[in-house]
């Protein structure tokens, strides 16, 4: 193809983020997070407006549940009046998984598949440090 050759022969990648890169390349953001006891109305007016799509439900600043957009959806299946009496405890995901800053993309992307989750907490050394989501780790 005319105009398309290169006279370098030694062409680099530059600074994309690989496949088998870890995680913590891809910037981990900080995640929104509230108390177990928050009530639902809360939780989705700290939502809104955000870039994020999930909250992280902590207790005494340990990481107790996560509640999604997928919860937020059920937890409408019981009317708005569900809004103002459920707090996050009732809704949330209690099943974490997790991983660390290490973990590739490629695991990250197998560890959301095989449990079909879309967000993965991020710690390192007991510390939360960041949350991906699967748009993070697909758009590689």
């Amino acid at each position: 193809f005319e105009g398309l050759e290169s006279d370098e022969d030694n062409i680099e990648m530059g600074s994309a983020v690989q496949i088998n890169d870890p995680i913590s390349t891809l910037g981990l953001k900080a995640p929104l997070m509230v108390e177990i006891g928050t009530n639902m109305k809360n939780a989705l007016d700290l939502l809104q407006g955000k870039e994020q799509n999930c909250i992280l439900i902590v207790e005494n600043n340990v990481l107790k549940g996560i509640l999604t957009e997928r919860d937020l959806v059920y937890a409408l299946s019981g009317g708005p009046e569900t809004f103002k009496t459920k707090t996050v405890k009732n809704v949330m995901t209690s099943k974490l998984v997790y991983t660390c800053p290490e973990t590739s993309n490629s695991e990250a992307k197998d560890l959301m598949i095989n449990n079909q989750i879309r967000h993965l907490p991020v710690f390192s050394d007991e510390h939360l440090v960041g949350i991906i989501s699967m748009r993070d780790v697909f758009e590689v």
